[in-house]
C-alpha cells in the first residue's frame, strides 16, 4: 500500500542520535520493552531499534526487529506528532506477534502518540 512503507529517512541510524535520545529523552517501560522518546523537529516520526545479544540468538533478535518495524510501519499514519523513538527489547518474552503488538501499542498510547 502506498504511504505505508518504512522509508530510509524514518530510521535512526547514527550512534550520536541514539545517545542524544537516551540522554535527553523520556522513557516508558512495559514488561521487557522500553521506549526512549523525544520530540522531533521533523514533520515525521523516526524509529531506532536496539535488541541486545542477551535477548536471544540472531533469529530471535531479528524477529523482534521485524515485528517492531512492521508495527511502526502500519501505525505511523496514526501518530499525533513527530517523535524520535528508540525501542529496546530486553528479554525473549513474547511467544507470538499478537501479544507483542498489544504491549507495543499500549506503550504508544501511554506516551500519547496514538
Amino acid at each position: 500500500m502506498k504511504g505505508e512503507s518504512f522509508l530510509r529517512k524514518e530510521h535512526i541510524r547514527k550512534h550520536s542520535e541514539f545517545i542524544e535520545i537516551y540522554e535527553n529523552g523520556e522513557t516508558v517501560r512495559k514488561n521487557a520493552m522500553k521506549f526512549y522518546f523525544m520530540s522531533s523537529s521533523n514533520d515525521f516520526g523516526r524509529l531506532g531499534i536496539t535488541v541486545p545479544r542477551k535477548t536471544g540468538n540472531a533469529v530471535i533478535r531479528n524477529r523482534y526487529r521485524r515485528w517492531i518495524r512492521e508495527i511502526f510501519r502500519c501505525n505511523k499514519s496514526y501518530l499525533k506528532n513527530s517523535v524520535d523513538l528508540v525501542v529496546c527489547v530486553f528479554r525473549d518474552q513474547w511467544a507470538d506477534f499478537k501479544s507483542f503488538d498489544k504491549d507495543f501499542l499500549y506503550l504508544f498510547k501511554k506516551i500519547d502518540l496514538i
